[in-house]
């Protein structure tokens, strides 16, 4: 594959939460070595897009999603996770009963546990997230809610993905720890993991993505390389506060 090879790719997607139309027509594609992100406000469309994909709710009502040249559609959850796609939800979702360790390892559910793959990739997650394997013999419930979402970002890569999708890293969280989670996302892009990432907070989310697309309605109203979005005035003025 070339680095600009497409991962992912979506067209002309409608999805329906019954009779409630969500997303009307998006199309959108991932490529090696990108991080892409949507953008927009609350009820755009961005969690559906991710949850299209993941096969977590069913409602496609027309279009395709295709992963590294094969359809995704009508396939169930588990099938998804299996084909490298890794969904980390918006709320962090930890198992609050479970260890750190074991939240993490349940993210290698698919893989065999006792490999030395599974123990190599469990170093990187604590290397890349120092706190975790400091508190690997806690409970999940007791961590702080960034302590959380590094874990539910630790658990999705361990499910050694082709593509990681991530819904609201930032939310809740304070600007410091903002700084630690996005410096992470960077890096796991930059080991080789293409992301598709959904974000509220606009100036982080453009600052690390190569691309993006801005939803409204669950419609895509803009797409440009990121740079040309920060500069954008329309996104500025609606979505980063700037006048």
């Amino acid at each position: 594959m070339t680095m600009k090879d497409t991962i992912l790719e979506i067209k002309d997607l409608h999805f329906q939460y019954g009779e409630i139309v969500a997303l009307h027509g998006v199309s959108l594609t991932v490529k090696e070595g990108e991080i892409v992100t949507l953008l927009g406000g609350n009820g755009a469309g961005k969690t559906t897009t991710l949850t299209a994909v993941s096969g977590i709710y069913r409602g496609i009502t027309k279009g395709e999603v295709n992963f590294m040249g094969e359809s995704l559609k009508g396939l169930p959850p588990h099938k998804i996770a299996a084909k490298g796609i890794a969904h980390c939800f918006e709320g962090r979702r930890v198992f609050p009963q479970l260890t750190v360790r074991e939240n993490l390892m349940l993210g290698a559910y698919l893989r065999p546990q006792k490999s030395k793959e599974v123990a190599d990739d469990l170093e990187y997650v604590f290397d890349l997230f120092p706190r975790l394997r400091e508190r690997e013999k806690q409970d999940g419930g007791t961590l702080s809610g960034g302590e959380q979402q590094m874990l539910a970002v630790g658990r999705a890569l361990m499910q050694k993905p082709k593509l990681l999708m991530l819904d609201e890293p930032s939310l809740g969280l304070a600007p410091i720890i903002v700084e630690d989670i996005f410096k992470a996302i960077k890096k796991i892009n930059q080991d080789g993991v293409p992301i598709l990432l959904v974000e509220q907070n606009c100036n982080v989310a453009l600052e690390v993505a190569d691309r993006g697309y801005v939803l409204e309605t669950g419609n895509i109203v803009i797409e440009d390389v990121a740079e040309k979005l920060m500069e954008n005035e329309a996104i500025r003025k609606s979505y980063m506060g700037i006048e």
